[in-house]
């Protein structure tokens, strides 16, 4: 059963303190079979990058993604500096196809900047243990208390929670395992599984540890809000080898980040995930969004 996610916003916020290119003479065409290796290599490449940041709903073997509407908030930040950073997450989602909340709706996106990420993470968690899924519930998907302790435990400049809710085709919770009725599911091919459910996104909750993002551009630190806002990311990837706005505190000393807006691949990403087959399971999925990334990636 989904529940308001009022009384998070309403307790956390009392808690803030506040490849270069050689070049040769005469050279001719390059032949066709170096083409095609070419765009192989960056197929294989792609499907690290997605098989390293992706995560499977637990449970369900699916990509989870909201579905029709966010509405992102921010709290610990002033309106000046905040109001810039909902602008740049409404804007991403508007570019995946979702609508965003006028002023004033109730978030279901929450971004909560404080200079004790520590202490508001433990007693967010403590305070609304049903809502963030400690005790299991029908239909609800999150990755569990061991999850759970590792979002109270990280020490990242910015982590991450989300709530997600097991629906049929139409959005309806289906109040039972996220995993569907096994007897249901319809397998096309050799591999692709279609499921009777979905997984839909109900609440995305963001800590940012404000000591760790000094100096950091407020543009790069929205973009690295929007790609965690909207896909679920495994928390421990690493990226360092990609060209990823995730990479935004990979070596960041008072200086600036090799990349500080969404880069083709991030967008790339976001874009594959919002355009899947929703009942698919998690590798078919996976796979489309390669499919889709390589062809915008050697189209360019």
């Amino acid at each position: 059963m989904t529940r308001s996610l009022l009384p998070i916003a309403l307790s956390a916020a009392l808690l803030l303190a506040t490849p270069g290119m050689a070049h040769a003479q005469n050279a001719s065409p390059a032949p066709e079979a170096e083409v095609v290796v070419t765009a192989q290599r960056t197929e294989d490449v792609v499907r690290t990058f997605v098989d390293e940041i992706a995560v499977a709903a637990r449970g369900a073997n699916q990509l989870a993604r909201w579905d029709r509407r966010i509405c992102p908030g921010l709290s610990g930040m002033k309106a000046r500096y905040a109001r810039p950073v909902l602008d740049r997450i409404a804007q991403h989602a508007y570019e995946v196809g979702l609508d965003v909340g006028e002023p004033g709706c109730k978030p279901n996106v929450l971004v909560l900047v404080t200079t004790t990420p520590d202490e508001l993470t433990a007693q967010m968690v403590e305070s609304n243990r049903d809502v963030l899924g400690w005790h299991a519930q029908r239909g609800q998907v999150t990755e569990g208390r061991d999850g759970l302790r590792a979002f109270i435990d990280s020490d990242a400049p910015v982590r991450w929670w989300h709530v997600s809710n097991a629906t049929n085709s139409d959005g309806a919770s289906v109040g039972d395992s996220a995993t569907g009725d096994a007897q249901s599911m319809r397998v096309d091919g050799a591999s692709r599984i279609h499921r009777p459910t979905r997984i839909d996104f109900g609440g995305a909750f963001i800590v940012v540890d404000a000591n760790r993002i000094s100096g950091l551009p407020l543009g790069a630190l929205a973009d690295y809000l929007s790609m965690v806002a909207l896909a679920q990311l495994d928390p421990d990837t690493e990226t360092s080898e990609f060209p990823t706005i995730l990479n935004i505190f990979n070596g960041l000393v008072g200086g600036t980040p090799a990349f500080s807006t969404l880069t083709d691949w991030d967008l790339g990403y976001l874009r594959g995930l919002y355009a899947v087959q929703r009942s698919g399971d998690a590798q078919s999925q996976q796979e489309d969004i390669v499919n889709q990334m390589t062809r915008s990636i050697t189209s360019r």
